[in-house]
C-alpha cells in the first residue's frame, strides 16, 4: 500500500489498520510517518498511542513505555497511552509503577478505560487483545 506521506488522516487509518491484522512493524512504521509536526490534529494521541501499542504486541516493553512516556509527555491528559505504560510495567514485574500508571489512567477516564479494554476486543485479534488485557489485569485494572 503506497500513501503520500502528507496524509496524516491516510497514514493513521494504515497503521491502526496493521495493527489489527497482527503486522506492528508495518502498523507503526505507518503511524510514525504521520509526524510530530501535526500536534493539533485531535488523532494525534491515540495515533502516539498506538505506536506504544504497537511495541508492545511485539512484548518490547521497554520500547512500549518509551513511546507511552513520550505520548505522555504531550498529551498528559489522554488516557491511552497510561494503559500502555501500566500494561507494559504490569508484564515486566514493576507492579508498583504499573499501579501508578493505571491510577493515573483511571483519574483521567475511568469510563474511558474500562471501555478501551471492552473494545480491544474489537479491534485487534483475539491473541493481541488478551495479551493487552492480561497486562492490564496485573497492573490492578479489575474488570
Amino acid at each position: 500500500m503506497t500513501i503520500g506521506r502528507s496524509s496524516n488522516w491516510a497514514n493513521g487509518a494504515a497503521g491502526a489498520i496493521f495493527l489489527s491484522n497482527g503486522d506492528s512493524t508495518r502498523g507503526r512504521e505507518s503511524l510514525m510517518i504521520t509526524g510530530p509536526g501535526k500536534r493539533r490534529d485531535p488523532r494525534r494521541p491515540l495515533q502516539l498511542s498506538q505506536i506504544a501499542t504497537s511495541y508492545y504486541f511485539e512484548s518490547n516493553y521497554v520500547a512500549t513505555i518509551e513511546a507511552a512516556k513520550r505520548a505522555i509527555m504531550l498529551y498528559p491528559d489522554h488516557f491511552t497511552p497510561y494503559c500502555w505504560l501500566a500494561a507494559a510495567h504490569a508484564q515486566r514485574g514493576c507492579g508498583t509503577d504499573a499501579h501508578a500508571a493505571l491510577d493515573r489512567a483511571s483519574r483521567a477516564s475511568l469510563l474511558g478505560v474500562r471501555h478501551y479494554a471492552d473494545i480491544g476486543s474489537r479491534l485487534w485479534r483475539t491473541v493481541d487483545y488478551q495479551h493487552f488485557l492480561d497486562g492490564l489485569r496485573i497492573a490492578g485494572l479489575r474488570l
